[in-house]
């Protein structure tokens, strides 16, 4: 059995089986059998996306799925997360869900599935379906977890979506969104929200329990107060010129805010003894602004594109020797005073 995937778009598949390792997703999916026997999988013209702490793996190494024949692509890197979950949907899909054990989360492909066996929809996928409104059948998914919209034509989003209590993954990248509505601060189980790609100015409150924050390629020139539960925080191609209202977010581990007008970072960001990544290229620096030496978990820094003077850059290394820091080849010499 070969399955092709190439005509969509795969891209970052809501994970309903988040808590389970990648074997055990396939093994209680009662899918084990099926995707062993399909003989490749075909991405090609797909955005798979890597997600933090998963490293990724080469499709060839992955176990059950023999590159074969030449037309799989071999060589495309993925994580084993985002590989085992399209398995089983693309094995969901094949076999119309029989034989799926009923406790097993369910990602939908079509509304009208979804609404034939509602209590069993916990992930629904309606992407570039050249959507101008949200359907209202949705608000009948009560136990729906997992929700990608990404890709349409939203200009709003309607207050129903708040009646959803067990939403915990709201995909609304690619759309044409100016603002985020107010209610979403109701929705107490949302963890990620995808709002990249749209045209939002401005930002306001947001729900307290949120984890995961994509707000990259937008038109934001400030920040407000932030969930303090951030742990990803996706800020790049925006107009920012602070980002002072993030020194608080002590929990966070990875920061991208490339592409912005950064001339500084914030000195209070010594005191995110979490962060592990931070990515800012593309900015105004000529300094972090903040002694990474108190970040003991800093394991990446990339800062590609930034005017740092090189003997600034080689006291950066010393300071946390821990981390990999990334500088442009090009850098100019510090100047006397």
């Amino acid at each position: 059995m070969q399955s092709a995937c190439s005509s969509g778009r795969i891209g970052s598949i809501p994970d309903v089986f988040d808590g389970w390792s990648p074997r055990a997703r396939i093994r209680r999916s009662g899918l084990e059998r099926l995707v062993g026997q399909l003989q490749g999988v075909e991405l090609d013209k797909n955005r798979l996306e890597s997600h933090r702490g998963h490293p990724p793996v080469q499709i060839d190494r992955a176990e059950k799925v023999p590159t074969r024949p030449a037309h799989i692509i071999p060589c495309v890197s993925v994580p084993y997360r985002d590989l085992v979950n399209s398995l089983i949907l693309i094995a969901i899909l094949l076999c119309g869900c029989s034989g799926v054990p009923s406790d097993v989360p369910r990602t939908m492909h079509g509304l009208q599935d979804a609404l034939r066996e509602p209590s069993n929809a916990a992930g629904l996928v309606l992407s570039q379906c050249k959507l101008k409104e949200v359907p209202p059948e949705i608000a009948r998914l009560k136990g729906l977890k997992g929700l990608d919209l990404s890709g349409n034509e939203l200009a709003s989003l309607p207050a129903f979506l708040s009646e959803l209590p067990e939403l915990e993954l709201l995909d609304l990248r690619s759309n044409h969104l100016k603002a985020i509505p107010p209610w979403v601060v109701s929705m107490p189980k949302l963890r990620k929200l995808y709002l990249s790609d749209n045209q939002i100015g401005s930002v306001q409150r947001l729900p307290p329990g949120l984890e995961e924050l994509y707000l990259s390629q937008n038109q934001l020139q400030a920040l407000p107060s932030l969930p303090s539960h951030l742990r990803l925080l996706h800020l790049a191609d925006n107009r920012l010129e602070s980002l002072d209202e993030l020194s608080s977010l002590t929990r966070l581990e990875e920061l991208n805010v490339s592409n912005n007008r950064l001339q500084s970072l914030p000195v209070a960001f010594s005191k995110l003894d979490r962060l592990q990544t931070l990515i800012a290229k593309n900015n105004r620096l000529r300094e972090l602004g903040f002694d990474p030496a108190s970040n003991h978990r800093l394991v990446l820094v990339q800062v590609e594109g930034n005017p740092i003077p090189r003997e600034l850059q080689e006291r950066l290394k010393k300071q946390q020797p821990r981390a990999e820091w990334r500088f442009s080849a090009e850098a100019p010499e510090e100047q006397g005073p």
